[in-house]
């Protein structure tokens, strides 16, 4: 019997042992495979998991420095963790992976990140793009770009300093539209104030083979600012826009080679991306759009390629950008208004309800109207919330006015996709009320109605249930 149970221990052992040697097998292919797509030979044998055998990585693999951070690491984004400390392995692993952004003096790569976690036993290291270094931090990038690592925006610091490097625009030379002047306008002149920012930069190129992207200098304002009429101006623009694709498609190869994918239009006006509705539909589909009007609830603006632009363009000593940062350091007058809002109260499905709802409240001041300069700058200066609602458009240059002015943004506006989202955390600037709620949840009636204020109240209250204390002996 004893036998019998040793062969049969002896057969388990054996099969376990293949078994474990198949699944490292099947590690050391599917590693391999993963990683043959870098551009470079890497190759990974299941041991070096183990501290058994090293990495061999091609010498052709670009070489990056890298800056130190001492105790401290990165939580999470984990990419792959090879089982070594010696930092000259690791760097040169993590400059062979393209989605390599740093990794510990433990062994961890990461794919991202911020390095902001306090640790004693790691350093962490960031992929510098093959910038120059001094005294640990990216000296070159202070030097020339004004930009210091470190805070939020070590979160895209390696992406940032690769764009600086490496990234070039080829701007098509468009003679189209050139009979409809520019109108200088503080809520839609990105347009021309981005063309112009851009020919001047480092990222312009007159070689298409260099262009990272190709860009269409479309200025939709003026071409709608052509036409008194609204409508009348909304065809000529999506017109001229038309006739830009076309004239670019068949003159240059770009655009065909990629349908339009790496190309790039701008359009700060209201209409925003549905000045493209006459075009080419690839231009919709697949061009990069630089809106002011980014709305999820209409066709035009797709999200996952299009992005929200920073909405008016103000510069220089007399920008309200200036008058607001000056105002906040001088100012000593109290926030004494609790809301405020100027503009058409009647424009748009939301204004409306505000109006009726608050235009009692003493605390809060509507605006029916528009204001002289000085007293929209009090208002902004003395509000402790800015009301930035929805007209016909989801989208409003009262956003930045109160971010300048130190005032805290109350957006009510549903579906709109916030200048540079993803890169802004708008949730730590703004505070954000659903339309719905404007109309319902404040509303009392009688007889009360589902989600209005009655049952709101007694739905608070309802939550604070387990608060109660009850007494057993009466």
């Amino acid at each position: 019997f004893i036998l019998v149970c040793f062969a049969c221990a002896s057969c388990f052992f054996s099969g376990f042992l293949l078994l474990r040697l198949l699944q490292l097998q099947f590690d050391y292919e599917s590693e391999k495979t993963r990683c043959s797509g870098y551009g470079s030979t890497v190759e990974t044998s299941y041991q070096d998991r183990y501290g058994y055998a090293s990495r061999h990585v091609d010498e052709h693999v670009e070489r990056h420095r890298y800056d130190v951070l001492k105790n401290v690491d990165v939580d999470g984004k984990d990419l792959l963790f090879v089982a070594t400390r010696d930092v000259a392995r690791l760097k040169l692993l993590c400059s062979a992976m393209s989605d390599c952004w740093g990794f510990n003096s433990n062994g961890w790569l990461k794919s991202h990140g911020v390095p902001e976690v306090a640790t004693t036993n790691a350093d962490f290291y960031v992929k510098q793009r093959g910038l120059r270094h001094e005294g640990g931090k990216p000296a070159a990038v202070q030097q020339h770009y004004g930009y210091e690592y470190g805070g939020r925006f070590g979160l895209f610091s390696a992406e940032y300093y690769d764009m600086m490097e490496n990234m070039k625009i080829y701007t098509y030379d468009v003679k189209i539209g050139e009979d409809m002047p520019d109108v200088e306008d503080y809520k839609y002149g990105v347009d021309q104030l981005f063309i112009t920012l851009l020919k001047n930069s480092k990222f312009s190129t007159h070689n298409p083979s260099q262009a990272t992207f190709f860009f269409l200098p479309t200025r939709c304002f003026a071409y709608r600012r052509s036409q008194q009429d609204r409508k009348a101006g909304g065809r000529v623009a999506a017109m001229t826009v038309r006739d830009i694709v076309d004239w670019a498609k068949s003159l240059f190869p770009y655009w065909n080679a990629s349908r339009g994918s790496d190309h790039v239009y701008i359009c700060s006006h209201d209409m925003g991306g549905e000045c493209s509705q006459l075009a080419d539909s690839d231009l919709h589909k697949n061009a990069i759009g630089l809106l002011n009007t980014a709305d999820y609830s209409e066709p035009w603006f797709v999200p996952h390629k299009d992005i929200c632009l920073p909405h008016h363009p103000s510069h220089g000593e007399n920008s309200l950008s200036v008058r607001g940062r000056k105002a906040r350091e001088s100012s000593s007058t109290e926030r004494t208004i609790l809301a405020f809002f100027a503009g058409n109260l009647k424009r748009g499905r939301v204004r409306q309800s505000i109006y009726s709802l608050w235009r009692q409240d003493s605390t809060i001041h509507l605006v029916h109207g528009y204001l002289t300069d000085d007293a929209y700058y009090r208002y902004l200066t003395t509000s402790k919330f800015c009301l930035v609602v929805r007209g016909f458009r989801a989208w409003s240059p009262r956003l930045l006015d109160a971010i300048w002015f130190g005032c805290v943004p109350v957006i009510i506006s549903d579906w709109y996709a916030l200048p540079l989202q993803g890169l802004i955390d708008w949730n730590d600037i703004a505070v954000f009320l659903p339309e719905g709620q404007v109309s319902k949840h404040l509303t009392w009636n009688n007889p009360p109605e589902p989600f209005d204020a009655f049952h709101s109240v007694l739905f608070q209250l309802w939550t604070r249930r387990h608060i109660v204390k009850t007494q057993t002996n009466f």
